[in-house]
């Protein structure tokens, strides 16, 4: 699981009372809202490379 640092505080919180009162409930809404950024992160990083790779036409790179 990745927890993107946007949600940083908002995890260690629900960390802490999953731990302390066996409660997963903030925990389990946390790792919801950490996929769905990451989620929206990936589709725009596809999105920008096949952007690239469709406009990139006839530029050669010399190695």
């Amino acid at each position: 699981m990745l927890i993107d640092d946007h949600y940083s505080k908002e995890y260690k919180q629900a960390l802490y009372m999953a731990q302390s009162q066996s409660n997963n409930t903030e925990l389990t809404e946390i790792f919801k809202q950490c996929q769905k950024l990451l989620d929206e992160k990936l589709k725009f990083l596809k999105e920008t490379i096949d952007y690239i790779n469709e406009n990139d036409k006839g530029i050669h790179h010399s190695t």
